[in-house]
């Protein structure tokens, strides 16, 4: 069979993954760059991708990779890209597959698919685009894999960006009235009944009743003090910071430093093990001490926490993990720990975790949250170079 030209010279020095599909589905052609597509985590041993059928491994949802549930990063010989083991990469692979047979049989020119392509340490985004090339009345398929990862992540900064925005809009809008509401109601209580005015004293004050007033303004503009501080950390994100530089932390001392500002006598902290990495000192605390008050909020004053590095394909630290003793978080409730609001405790402002977040996506890195060893949350924070 005639493969098609397609400017021969130059074909194999293009950075992006290409293929030329027949009009069977069966891979006809790839440049170098769709062989070396495993580069970054998968077999170091390509294999040949012609021959393979291209429309039957996109509906079988092979994975190129990506480790699969058993952990296998088994590459085949397609070079493809879609994950197996997830509805959405059996989606994606489905997707890719209609539209590919739609340019074959010339119901459309041109057929785009994005879709994500993760590995645990690196998030990567890919654009799928395949284009009909005619040789001599048959319709080929140029298939083209085009690496949109810088592009999503800067989406994704502007769409956290915007979301920080309203949810600052909604805290100072609505969660401060009401603990504002109750410190004003009590201090004019508090005001009439020194002055006699209450209509139930006899003009003297109540001392006991005032007190009580007095303590309930208190743990409500301790409150408002919280939720500010919170607000005004989400809202700014990390600009705050921006013209921090970045230097070299250790794991221990840096967990140990923002120990010193958890207010529990009680709980207590082991470090399992330490290494050193590149972050910005500040980001860093408020990630640790923001992770630490969540444990004695959630778990009680008495609460033991473990830091540790985290070593995901024994080459050394790629992370760290938070973790603590408690009754930890159901998984119908792990993926709306982050989100801003979001709190089981009602005197929780529900922006801890989402400033975690926050935080760790402005040093590159990404969290996740897990069941510890001891049956209690574990936070994994992933993406780090050890230096």
């Amino acid at each position: 069979m005639t493969v098609p030209s397609l400017a021969e010279s130059g074909f194999d020095e293009l950075p992006m993954q290409v293929a030329i599909v027949d009009p069977a589905g069966a891979i006809v052609r790839t440049n170098d760059a769709w062989g070396r597509f495993d580069d970054w985590g998968a077999a170091t041993e390509p294999t040949d991708p012609v021959g393979v059928n291209y429309l039957r491994v996109c509906r079988e949802g092979v994975e190129a990779g990506r480790p699969d549930d058993d952990g296998d990063r088994s590459r085949v010989a397609d070079g493809g890209v879609f994950a197996a083991g997830s509805d959405g990469a059996a989606a994606d692979g489905a997707a890719v597959a209609d539209g590919i047979e739609a340019v074959l049989a010339g119901d459309r020119e041109t057929f785009d698919h994005e879709y994500p392509c993760h590995s645990p340490e690196e998030r990567r985004w890919f654009l799928m685009r395949a284009s009909g090339v005619d040789r001599d009345g048959t319709t080929f398929a140029q298939v083209v894999h085009l690496d949109i990862t810088d592009r999503k992540l800067a989406e994704e900064a502007v769409e956290s960006r915007n979301d920080r925005l309203e949810t600052l809009a909604g805290v100072l809008g609505h969660d401060l009235r009401n603990p504002l509401q109750v410190v004003q109601g009590h201090t004019d209580l508090l005001r009439a009944r020194l002055d006699g005015d209450d209509g139930e004293s006899d003009g003297r004050p109540a001392p006991e009743e005032a007190v009580a007033d007095l303590e309930t303004i208190r743990s409500s503009a301790g409150r408002i003090e919280a939720i500010i501080e919170d607000a005004l950390r989400l809202a700014r994100g990390g600009a705050a910071t921006e013209e921090e530089e970045a230097t070299t932390v250790r794991l221990r001392e840096t967990a140990e430093c923002a120990w010193d500002h958890v207010r529990a006598e009680e709980a207590t902290i082991e470090v399992a093990d330490s290494f050193g990495f590149d972050a910005r000192p500040g980001p860093l605390g408020q990630v640790f001490e923001n992770l630490f008050a969540n444990a004695v909020e959630h778990v009680g004053p008495d609460v033991t926490v473990t830091v540790g590095a985290l070593d995901a394909d024994g080459t050394g630290p790629s992370g760290f993990y938070v973790a603590d003793d408690g009754p930890g978080v159901p998984p119908g409730d792990r993926s709306v720990v982050f989100d801003a609001g979001h709190t089981s405790d009602t005197d929780g402002t529900g922006l801890g975790l989402a400033i975690v977040e926050q935080f760790v996506e402005s040093e590159g890195w990404y969290v996740t949250l897990v069941e510890s060893a001891a049956g209690g949350a574990r936070f994994e924070v992933r993406g780090v170079d050890a230096v």
